[in-house]
């Protein structure tokens, strides 16, 4: 008997994109599992970003397609889309006043009531997210004054709070401390590990994507070059050759 086969979460079948004349991405292709934790990893202009804008539909690709359980991006209804995939973008601005909580409720905005508004449960979920985060005591600061570092993990909270079975993050740790780089990293292992949620994270920190992730995907030149865990991917000739660096002074240590 033949066991049925599980859809991932997460499909890219032969992503292209090209600005202009310009190739950025070619032939892209990965599948991430539910409940998988991966890292999209690569030097700067290997494409990372665009694959991202391109997984969330931001941005259209020449050839190719994204499947979210099994669905193409494009049959999806952005409400319906917006209650399995939830965004953490690299930066964000916020040009008029808002009280971190009033930004972190901005996440069930998906589930929001059109007529009752915020209801009790999601109330709980916005006080859940921002103690999961380590922000509560944020809760009425206005955002704008915030440090980039805690205005992020704001933005991880939003996120969180949306309740999303998919998390894409475009750099998290960019403004964090070491200390906040490591909380963020811990988290997003655990809302793997223990929620089930499906996390792919750009990362340019390869120390944070070999401790911290088990799968990783590199991008170079706009191509998929490697994907396995750190050990398969992060080998002194690959970031000898992709990085351009002596890899010993990156990690130390690396198999040939």
């Amino acid at each position: 008997m033949t066991e049925p086969t599980t859809v991932p979460a997460l499909e890219v079948r032969g992503i292209r994109i090209d600005y202009g004349s310009r190739g950025v991405l070619s032939d892209v292709s990965f599948a991430v599992a539910g409940g998988e934790a991966v890292a999209l990893i690569g030097p700067n202009g290997a494409g990372k970003t665009s694959l991202l804008r391109a997984i969330t539909g931001l941005l259209r690709p020449r050839a190719g397609e994204v499947l979210v359980d099994g669905n193409p991006l494009a049959s999806i209804e952005r409400a319906a889309l917006a209650r399995l995939v939830a965004v953490v973008p690299g930066q964000t601005v916020v040009a008029f006043p808002m009280r971190v909580e009033e930004l972190v409720a901005l996440g069930r905005v998906p589930h929001e009531h059109p007529l009752l508004g915020l209801r009790p449960v999601d109330h709980e979920r916005i006080a859940a997210a921002m103690a999961r985060v380590g922000i509560t005591a944020l809760c009425d600061r206005d955002v704008r004054e915030l440090s980039l570092g805690e205005r992020q993990l704001a933005v991880l909270a939003m996120a969180i709070a949306q309740d999303a079975r998919i998390l894409l993050l475009d750099e998290p740790t960019v403004h964090l401390d070491l200390r906040h780089q490591v909380r963020v990293m811990e988290l997003l292992r655990d809302l793997a590990a223990r929620d089930g949620v499906t996390i792919l994270a750009v990362l340019h920190d390869i120390a944070l994507a070999r401790l911290f992730f088990d799968r990783l995907l590199l991008l170079d030149g706009g191509r998929l070059v490697a994907d396995g865990t750190p050990a398969e991917v992060l080998t002194a000739s690959t970031i000898s050759t992709v990085y351009g660096v002596d890899p010993h002074l990156v990690l130390g240590g690396l198999p040939g």
